[in-house]
C-alpha cells in the first residue's frame, strides 16, 4: 500500500473509530493535498454526474422483472455475465441480443460453432453471432 493510501486509511479509520470531528477535518486536509495518481472524488461533487445517468436513454430487454431491476441497458454500456457452467450464461446473452438489436454478443467460453451446434440441435433458428476467426 502506498503511503497517500495509507495515511488516507488511518485517517478514515481514526475517524470511524472515535467519531472524531478533528479527524474528519485532517482528512478533508490531507485529501485536498493529495497528488497520487488517483482521483479524489467528493460525494457532493457527483450531482451533475447522476443528473446525466437520469437523462440518458435507456434501452429495455422486454424481460419485465429485468428491466424493474436495471432499468435498461445505457448506450456503449459494457455488460460481463458471468455464473456456473451451465446456469444459461449463454442462452440469456442470446436472447438479450435478439431482444435489443443494436447489441453485439461476444462469445468467449464458447465458439460460435458451438452455440450454433446447440440450436441446430433443437431445431431452433440459429442467432447471429460474430466469430472473429485466430490467425495462429
Amino acid at each position: 500500500m502506498n503511503d497517500h493510501l495509507a495515511q488516507a486509511k488511518k485517517l478514515h479509520d481514526e475517524l470511524k473509530r472515535k467519531n472524531d470531528v478533528d479527524a474528519v477535518q485532517r482528512l478533508t486536509e490531507f485529501l485536498s493535498r493529495y497528488e497520487g495518481n488517483d482521483r479524489i472524488v467528493h460525494s457532493e461533487t457527483l450531482g451533475d454526474e447522476i443528473e446525466k445517468l437520469e437523462n440518458e436513454e435507456r434501452h429495455k430487454t422486454g424481460i419485465p422483472k429485468l428491466d424493474a431491476i436495471l432499468d435498461g441497458f445505457r448506450s456503449n454500456q459494457l455488460i460481463v455475465i458471468g455464473s456456473a457452467p451451465k446456469s444459461g450464461k449463454t442462452q440469456l446473452c442470446v436472447d438479450l441480443a435478439r431482444r435489443m438489436p443494436n447489441s453485439t454478443l461476444f462469445l468467449f467460453e464458447e465458439s460460435a460453432a458451438e452455440v450454433l451446434y446447440k440450436y441446430h440441435k433443437k431445431g431452433l433458428k440459429a442467432p447471429s453471432i460474430p466469430n472473429p476467426s485466430r490467425n495462429d
